[in-house]
């Protein structure tokens, strides 16, 4: 695994981390407006993330803006939308923004899924388990 790969994970296990610890860090002496600023960014990057890859995939997809500046024209929404917002993006937060975008572009490259979507999780013909056997006396 490279170097980018531990920093995912590093990144993951501190949201996690953050998640269960939250309700006890008031007690511990940290701000509930420390803790309010750390929620809004999370909150802001789970809501905005997806919708902000959907329109730049579209308009990759129509010729608008070129494969390789996705990435760019990605960032540039995600601030304006945060500036628009009143919303300070940690570093954090980007990476939390990257991971989402990774495996939303990961669930849409999947061979019969749509677009990463619930689809993507439930098969549409559910497999039957048979019939239990009739028992003869």
């Amino acid at each position: 695994m490279d170097n980018l790969g531990f920093f995912f994970i590093a990144v993951i296990l501190l949201i996690q981390l953050y998640k269960v610890a939250r309700p006890y860090l008031p007690k511990l002496g940290i701000s509930e407006s420390a803790l309010a600023f750390a929620d809004k960014g999370i909150a802001f990057v789970y809501d905005v993330v997806p919708g902000i890859y959907r329109v730049v995939e579209a308009l990759a997809s129509k010729g608008k803006i070129k494969p390789e500046a996705k990435w760019v024209e990605f960032l540039k929404l995600l601030d304006e939308q945060a500036r628009q917002e009143g919303v300070t993006l940690s570093s954090a937060d980007r990476a939390r923004a990257e991971l989402l975008v990774k495996d939303l572009a990961a669930r849409d490259h999947q061979p019969g899924t749509i677009t990463g979507s619930v689809a993507s999780i439930v098969p549409a013909n559910p497999i039957q388990a048979p019939a239990p056997a009739a028992v003869s006396q």
